[in-house]
């Protein structure tokens, strides 16, 4: 089951708004890129420090299916290393089960947050 797959984790709960939100970003993105992806994972709410989240432990399960010699690499794409976790030693050891898995890690450049411009006059007070 090569193929590439979205994962985010997100500090507090999210209404389903924030995560539709995040799963369209990842999909854009992989559009952008001509990467055909193939699901999204989401942990919402759940403690970085935790180590076992639903999403996280669903995505190693998919990644542990491919015993295909052949195939092509497993690509993995996160928004930012923080959305695997805000905590080092649980980050680091998130990296080494997808290097365990034989998946690759694909970092989804910044954008800048979206401004308004100074000079709108819409409810500004005077």
């Amino acid at each position: 089951m090569s193929g590439v797959y979205g994962y985010a984790w997100l500090t507090e709960q999210a209404t389903l708004a924030t995560v539709g939100r995040w799963r369209s970003r990842i999909a854009t993105h992989c559009a952008l890129e001509g990467l055909a992806l193939d699901l999204v994972f989401i942990d919402n709410g759940v403690p970085d420090t935790i180590g076992t989240r639903p999403g996280w432990t669903a995505l190693l399960d998919i990644l542990g299916l491919d015993e295909e010699p052949d195939s092509r690499q497993p690509l993995v794409v996160v928004p930012s290393l923080a959305h695997l976790s805000g905590d080092l030693a649980t980050l680091t050891r998130m990296r080494a089960q997808l290097d365990y898995a034989g998946a690759a890690t694909s970092i989804m450049p910044r954008t800048q947050p979206h401004r308004r411009p100074s000079n709108r006059t819409g409810n500004r007070p005077a």
